[in-house]
């Protein structure tokens, strides 16, 4: 883009002074070559990189660019304790569980024998196996498995054999395969908010015991059939207890800490100004229905 800039020159005259005349001068200027620059993540100001495709520069500005310095790399790689499972994943291992429990009935001893290839198999941790045969033997299946009976039926015709099906304690679901979350506080706060989920058809006693939970972590469990949500939290006693939504509860290391439980059962760790603030809205919509 060419502009021009004025310049003064002095010109003779004849009486001994001089004139000034002011001429434009001819500036090259060039644009800023946002083309060569992008944002990156934390939104400062990267370098393309020139060898960079056509396709690529023809990209809405910002987008799928390369930056030429060198960047830190960003872990990608979860900590064992926070990773989190999708929800089909802990339905397709319930399903796993839930077909494997004829051969814990009819032989633990060699069924234990087999924990660790079925877990690679399956992906599964053994923990979760050992708590499922530790439940059936509990509910006294293991090593008493379901016999056939005869239906008596008409003296002409064969007896019909019925196999007895194995009916567990409706309380404990041995087929729960818990997942854990976590999620951070808000606003750049340190600490996070971490909770093992859980679902079924039924109610549980007490979440299961081969988790390995921190003082602080929440378990949620969601009864399908009756559309509620059960909630235990590990406390300084290291031991699970049972809390609900219409106590003011505290964290039991950060003092400043709230439990909210959202409507769709996930539970958040929020500050006691927000709590008061969430409350008194509920509030108002209760008294304006």
């Amino acid at each position: 883009m060419n502009n021009t800039s004025p310049r003064t020159i002095f010109l003779p005259s004849s009486g001994g002074y001089s004139t000034s005349r002011i001429v434009p001068e001819s500036i090259n200027r060039r644009r800023f070559p946002f083309r060569q620059y992008s944002i990156d993540e934390d939104g400062g100001l990267v370098c393309r990189s020139r060898n960079v495709s056509r396709e690529a520069r023809s990209r809405p500005y910002g987008a799928g660019v390369v930056p030429t310095r060198d960047l830190p790399p960003r872990s990608r790689t979860p900590v064992p304790s926070q990773s989190h499972a999708h929800p089909s994943e802990s339905a397709t291992a319930a399903r796993t569980l839930n077909s494997i429990i004829p051969a814990i009935v009819q032989n633990p001893e060699a069924f234990r024998e087999s924990i660790p290839t079925i877990c690679a198999k399956h992906n599964i941790n053994p923990t979760i196996l050992e708590s499922l045969v530790q439940n059936l033997e509990s509910a006294q299946l293991v090593g008493n498995p379901p016999k056939d009976t005869d239906i008596p039926q008409a003296p002409d015709q064969p007896p019909v054999t019925s196999l007895k099906v194995p009916v567990l304690d409706p309380l404990f679901s041995p087929v729960i395969v818990p997942y854990k979350q976590e999620r951070p506080f808000a606003s750049g706060s340190p600490g996070t908010t971490a909770w093992y989920t859980s679902s079924s058809y039924d109610d549980i006693r007490t979440p299961s015991p081969g988790l390995d939970p921190k003082v602080g972590d929440l378990y949620v469990h969601t009864n399908r059939a009756a559309d509620r949500h059960e909630i235990w939290l590990f406390d300084m006693s290291r031991s699970w207890k049972r809390v609900t939504d219409v106590a003011k509860v505290y964290h039991p290391v950060i003092a400043d800490r709230v439990l909210s439980i959202r409507v769709n059962g996930t539970p958040s760790w929020i500050t006691a100004a927000s709590y008061m603030t969430i409350r008194g809205r509920k509030e108002k919509a209760k008294a304006a229905e």
